[in-house]
């Protein structure tokens, strides 16, 4: 369902992908949080502002995984 990883990514797509693992438990495995921002190449910072978001906080708007461009 995620796909491959490349750095060509928009931010939205970035946020769909982190979502579907974010649901699917990915961050509840302890230091997953560390070893998935090493995997996507950014730091633990901007992937707990990328799951945030994902997750509708900080005001922004929610993405959902159907909402994904091709």
């Amino acid at each position: 369902r995620v796909g491959s990883w490349s750095p060509g990514k928009t931010k939205e797509a970035k946020i769909v992908a982190l979502r579907y693992l974010d649901s699917h438990g990915a961050v509840l495995i302890r230091e997953s949080a560390d070893n998935m921002a090493q995997f996507v190449a950014m730091s633990k910072f901007s992937l707990d502002s990328y799951l945030e978001e994902g997750r509708g906080g900080n005001g922004a708007a929610s993405i959902q995984p159907d909402e994904e461009a091709g």
